[in-house]
């Protein structure tokens, strides 16, 4: 596995890891298709010494929001939170998971000129309720 993180010979890790976000995303409902996917993300991940990332995260609270497994969902978000993080866009979409799950917001989403945040924050639970409830 350790010739996985070799860019020139199979392209960058970090698309190997969206790949397999991706495919994790695509099997969220099926528990057994998950759990072997999210097996090999984690060898990817241990073959190039890093740890788990938003793209880890957000697949595994997918997949946990849209089987109620809960356990796995608390899991993630403490994962998560025990690590550092900036304000990226990565760091919103694992918030935004986390916030559909009941959690408290980690900080409020960013405010556009004439919005009170409402209807940024209805989009999110759009795309995420999408997101969990699709087959």
């Amino acid at each position: 596995m350790q010739d996985a993180c070799d860019p020139g010979r199979y392209g960058s890790w970090f698309d190997l890891r969206t790949s397999l976000a991706a495919k994790a995303l695509r099997f969220a409902g099926d528990d057994t298709a998950f759990r072997r996917v999210a097996a090999e993300t984690a060898s990817v991940v241990e073959a190039c010494a890093g740890s788990p990332g938003w793209r880890e995260w957000t697949a595994a609270l997918v997949h946990g929001l849209r089987t109620g497994d809960r356990g796995l969902v608390e899991e993630t978000r403490t994962a998560w939170a025990s690590m550092r993080r900036r304000r990226t866009p990565a760091f919103f979409i694992v918030d935004r998971l986390c916030v559909y799950a009941g959690h408290p917001a980690w900080c409020p989403l960013p405010r556009m000129a004439e919005d009170d945040g409402e209807e940024i924050a209805e989009r999110w639970r759009t795309v995420i309720r999408t997101l969990v409830e699709s087959e």
